[in-house]
């Protein structure tokens, strides 16, 4: 399969010291897995409230290997020179742009967020939403950061109905409350189950609204990848959540 992970970060991880740590431990990751691309957030930029240093830090980060890793550039409404990073994604060749809401502390109904979320719609960029970054029993007792809910989900795409909205490590019962938005996609990376969970979300959303996503290198890359490869799918699907939803969403 021809495979594009959608969501992937640089290793900037406050709480513990990543063991992949360079853009070739994440092509080693990558190639271990069979994963032909990937697209990559600022991880650090959640934990800044401007994020144009770690804006710059990615893209040196995959400066060298244009071929398999693609920016998507970290946005935080609530800074004031927010529309910068826009521009800077636009002139820095970036696929996409990513929010934080949970992690920079707005409500996606804000105005500020939705201002960026047509300005994202305008520029022809789709949005990735990080629900949450790692599992909440992992967090740091002293920063416990809840998701973004799926009704504050649904409100904003309902906000900006042009904008492609791709949401980042739901649960199955969170994604199977959105089928009624259909501008949100999704990533397999938050879901290890139950049993057929992946037959459950084809019914619930269809195919063209899933794509391959890893949270790498928060995780491992191998189990998204098998949640995929084992699972009983005609060739199209299988490749429309490989790589094809996510080529059509980032005309790639």
């Amino acid at each position: 399969m021809d495979l594009l992970d959608i969501n992937a970060y640089t290793p900037d991880w406050p709480f513990r010291r990543l063991r992949h740590r360079t853009a070739d431990d994440l092509l080693r990751l990558m190639d271990a897995a069979g994963i032909a691309r990937a697209v990559v957030s600022p991880l650090g930029a959640a934990f800044r409230l401007d994020t144009s240093g770690p804006n710059a830090e990615l893209l040196e980060f995959i400066r060298n290997h244009a071929d398999r890793l693609a920016a998507a550039f970290a946005v935080n409404p609530n800074y004031p020179t927010w529309e910068d990073g826009l521009r800077e994604a636009l002139e820095g060749g970036a696929v996409a742009l990513r929010l934080y809401p949970n992690y920079h502390a707005y409500p996606t109904a804000d105005s500020a967020c939705i201002e960026a979320t047509h300005a994202a719609a305008e520029a022809g960029l789709p949005l990735l939403v990080a629900a949450r970054l790692q599992d909440e029993r992992s967090h740091h007792p002293m920063m416990k950061v809840p998701p973004v809910t799926p009704g504050a989900l649904a409100r904003l795409a309902a906000a900006v109905p042009r904008a492609r909205l791709v949401v980042t490590m739901l649960r199955l019962a969170e994604v199977q409350g959105l089928v009624e938005a259909p501008n949100l996609h999704f990533d397999l990376c938050g879901m290890q189950g139950p049993v057929g969970f992946l037959a459950q979300l084809l019914e619930a959303v269809g195919p063209e609204r899933l794509l391959l996503g890893t949270a790498l290198p928060l995780q491992y890359p191998l189990p998204s990848v098998e949640k995929l490869r084992t699972a009983t799918l005609s060739p199209e699907v299988h490749a429309a959540i490989a790589s094809g939803n996510a080529k059509r969403l980032l005309h790639m």
